[in-house]
């Protein structure tokens, strides 16, 4: 899934730059630096989706410097977005299920 970007070394050098960036933004989220709260609503969503849509360019870069550390705060702090997204949209449910019952109620 990830032959694009790795037989495209322009290409290859632009994501691995650009996950490295990410990679450095998301070790201030996950050491308290940068709000967590704050960058998953401005930004939870789409850290998520990087993250599923170069999950293999991860793995093969992994692979390929023997390391499971290589972009392992970007990882991390998506995880933990799908985490908080899956939480809110719990929270968002039970809210909605309420203001259903009061209103049956009524």
């Amino acid at each position: 899934p990830c032959e694009k970007i790795i037989n495209d070394k322009e290409n290859e050098k632009l994501v691995r730059t650009y996950l490295n960036e990410l990679t450095l933004l998301s070790t201030g989220v996950n050491m308290g630096i940068y709000d967590i709260h704050t960058f998953g609503r401005l930004f939870g969503d789409v850290t998520i989706r990087l993250y599923k849509q170069f999950l293999p360019y991860i793995r093969y870069r992994r692979k390929q410097r023997k390391s499971d550390f290589v972009f392992a705060e970007f990882e991390m702090l998506a995880k933990n977005m799908m985490k908080i997204k899956k939480e809110k949209k719990g929270l968002i449910d039970a809210k909605a299920n309420i203001a259903h019952k009061i209103s049956d109620d009524i």
